[in-house]
């Protein structure tokens, strides 16, 4: 069908003349099958009204003609329609009656995905114990087929029920979060054995999710980039969408709030072009939502050369001033070693060595917090560790040389 390709206006054109064709020659499942077609499409433009009365005159026909096949698919149709209304009581009807149809022809493809639309009706209304019912169901059935595409679909339905209870527990341990990793990983193989890149990017997703609650920063980041890279090359606005927000959420977890904060703008960009139909239509085409995209990107690549530009700057001078530091503690070395030529009362001696240990404890500290920061966490206890152990090694110096220097330099 063209409308899977995106060429969704050459595709209502050319079932609306069949469609025709099938009028005159009195062809009434082969008008149901047009009306049906017709009625995806009209879906898919957003034309819910106009979809709903072709799906119904294709229920009619199918009714009329006793295809039960044909009768299952169109309420599973407008179960469909419904169901994005937020209708989900209203939709599980149509889909409860789709499930029993497919069980007296033991349509077991069929009996899978109305499975797995009842579950999402009920995911939809929250009730998860329901849904994780229906879903098992779903995986049942396509596993005896193995119908590969629904066992992937039951297996992510499954890996993102448990991961939202994990989540919605704040227990970073619990065991819901190694069934949604299984779950996922399970979906994952199948979506790349079959090729479906759409499914694995989003398992990548789903996977970069469960990183985050475990605090798996690096593996986070890395899942959520092999995602991004597949909705780029597929051209996947979705995907994309899914993408940038994952990875708002894994810098805020860095505590990296400045790219947290980018990504989720192009998140919302993404967001507004799909929800907001009018919205979709002045920005075009696909690549024209990427170029959005790319245009906050390379504000970004400014934005990133102007702040390296400061840190030069700053570094430039923090080196200045490290090289200052160095010459007044040389200067001071110098004092306290010219033995003979200077000479101080004891209280000055003493100051001068206990000024010159306390500025060599600074300067350490200075050069010695980069790593101690990337250790500790910025945990206040461990860098007071650090700072203990620093004046323990430091303190038994200054008592050995100030016994030393102080005769070299008294009179």
């Amino acid at each position: 069908m063209h409308s899977l390709k995106g060429n969704i206006n050459l595709s209502l054109e050319l079932n609306k003349k069949a469609m025709d064709i099938r009028l005159r020659m009195g062809d009434k499942k082969g008008m149901a099958y047009s009306y049906n077609n017709i009625g995806v499409i009209y879906d898919r433009q957003g034309l819910t009204v106009k979809a709903m009365e072709f799906h119904h005159m294709a229920l009619s026909l199918r009714e009329e003609l006793k295809d039960t096949n044909g009768i299952s698919q169109s309420l599973n149709n407008i179960g469909f329609i419904i169901g994005t209304q937020g209708d989900y009581e209203g939709a599980r009807k149509y889909y409860m009656r789709s499930l029993e149809l497919r069980k007296k022809i033991n349509n077991k493809v069929g009996i899978g995905y109305s499975c797995n639309n009842i579950a999402w009706t009920y995911e939809q209304a929250g009730d998860k114990e329901k849904a994780k019912e229906y879903y098992l169901q779903s995986l049942q059935f396509t596993t005896e087929i193995n119908h590969a595409s629904g066992m992937a679909n039951a297996y992510s339905h499954l890996g993102f029920l448990h991961y939202e209870e994990a989540r919605e527990s704040g227990n970073p341990n619990s065991p819901l979060i190694d069934s949604a990793s299984v779950y996922f990983h399970r979906g994952l193989v199948i979506l790349q054995e079959i090729g479906f890149q759409s499914g694995e990017g989003r398992a990548f997703v789903n996977l970069s999710r469960i990183a985050v609650l475990r605090a798996d920063h690096v593996q986070s980041y890395e899942l959520v980039i092999n995602a991004l890279e597949i909705s780029k090359g597929i051209e996947n606005i979705i995907l994309l969408r899914d993408c940038e927000q994952q990875l708002s959420l894994v810098y805020a977890a860095m505590k990296n709030f400045k790219k947290a904060q980018f990504h989720h703008k192009a998140y919302m960009v993404l967001q507004d072009s799909l929800t907001n139909e009018q919205n979709s239509k002045k920005l075009g085409k696909v690549e024209a939502r990427f170029e959005i995209i790319r245009k906050i990107e390379e504000e970004e690549r400014v934005d990133q050369a102007h702040q390296g530009e400061i840190l030069k700057a700053k570094n430039r001078s923090d080196n200045i001033q490290y090289s200052g530091i160095m010459v007044f503690m040389l200067v001071l070395v110098v004092l306290v070693l010219m033995n003979g030529r200077i000479h101080f009362s004891e209280r000055m001696a003493g100051g001068l060595v206990f000024f010159t240990f306390l500025l060599l404890f600074e300067f350490s500290l200075v050069l010695l917090d980069p790593y101690i920061e990337e250790y500790s966490s910025g945990a206040p206890v461990i860098k007071l560790a650090f700072n203990a152990l620093l004046a323990a090694f430091i303190f038994p110096l200054h008592s050995f040389f100030e016994s030393i220097l102080k005769r070299r330099l008294v009179r």
